[in-house]
C-alpha cells in the first residue's frame, strides 16, 4: 500500500486517517518529510527488527570521546567555558603575570685611602777618578739610578770622607716637600754610629749590603765615577709624594 505524506506511525495519526495495512499484523507508514510531496513505496515484513547494535562492534562505528562524550564527566563544568581566574580550575591557571620592577638603589663602595707610595734609597761610596787623585765621597740615590743621586758627605780628593757625618750632622734630603733626615740611631753599622733615615716621625732601619757582591742592587758606574752600594733603605713612605 502506498504512503502519503504526513502519515506516520503515530497511532493517533493513524487513527485519524484510518490507513492501516490490511492483511492483519500490518503496521503503519513510517514519518516522510514534507506534507506535499509525492507518495513513496514502502516494503513492510514480519518479523525481528534489525540490524542491531553490538557493543563489540557499534555498528562498524567509533565512539567519541572527551567531556562533550562522557554522561558522567569527573569535571562538572565543560572546559571551554571554564573561569580560567577562578582558582578552584581544575583545567589549570593562567600564566602569572611577569614581576612588577623593583627600584633597586646603587651604593657607592667606601672611599678607601690610597696607601703612601714607597721608595727604595741607597747609600754608597763613590770614587771619580782625576788627573791625579780620585776623589771620595758618600751619595744617596734609588737602585738603578747612580748618576740622579745627591752627595750626603762633601766629596775628599785622595782619600775617603768619614760616611757617619750624615747622621750625626742630621743630613736632610728634601723628598717631595718632606725631609729625609739621617740620624745616629739604631743598629750599629760604622764605629758607634747607626744609620736610621727619620721621615715624618718614622725611623727606618737600612739593609746593609756586601760590596763584593755582584749582584749587589745599589752598586754600578755613572760615567767615570765607580759606586759601590753600602745600605739600602726599603719601601720608605713619603706622605704627599707623588711617584
Amino acid at each position: 500500500m502506498p504512503c502519503i505524506p504526513d502519515q506516520s506511525s503515530n497511532p493517533v495519526k493513524r487513527g485519524r486517517h484510518g490507513r492501516q495495512q490490511s492483511g492483519g499484523g500490518g503496521g503503519s507508514c513510517p514519518h516522510i518529510p514534507g506534507d506535499y510531496g509525492p507518495g513513496k513505496n514502502v516494503n513492510w515484513e514480519e518479523g525481528p527488527s534489525g540490524p542491531e547494535c553490538t557493543s563489540d562492534d557499534n555498528c562498524g562505528g567509533e565512539l567519541c570521546t572527551g567531556y562533550y562524550c562522557d554522561p558522567d564527566p569527573e569535571i562538572r563544568h565543560p572546559p571551554d567555558y571554564y573561569d580560567p581566574k577562578d582558582p578552584d580550575n581544575p583545567h589549570g591557571q593562567p600564566p602569572a603575570p611577569p614581576p612588577e620592577p623593583t627600584s633597586t638603589t646603587t651604593t657607592n663602595p667606601p672611599t678607601q685611602t690610597p696607601e703612601p707610595p714607597t721608595l727604595d734609597l741607597c747609600i754608597g761610596s763613590t770614587v771619580t777618578p782625576t788627573g791625579q787623585f780620585p776623589v771620595y765621597a758618600y751619595s744617596a740615590y734609588g737602585p738603578g739610578a747612580h748618576c740622579y743621586g745627591i752627595f750626603i758627605v762633601d766629596g775628599n780628593i785622595g782619600s775617603s770622607p768619614d760616611i757617619r757625618e750624615a747622621p750625626n750632622s742630621k743630613f736632610a734630603i728634601d723628598q717631595c716637600g718632606t725631609d729625609m733626615t739621617f740620624v745616629n740611631e739604631g743598629p750599629e753599622f760604622f764605629s758607634k754610629c747607626g744609620f736610621q733615615l727619620d721621615i715624618a716621625g718614622k725611623k727606618y732601619t737600612p739593609r746593609q749590603l756586601d760590596p763584593l757582591d755582584e749582584n749587589n742592587p745599589c752598586s754600578g758606574h755613572c760615567d767615570q765615577s765607580s759606586i759601590t752600594g753600602l745600605l739600602l733603605y726599603e719601601n720608605l713612605q713619603v706622605p704627599f709624594c707623588d711617584l
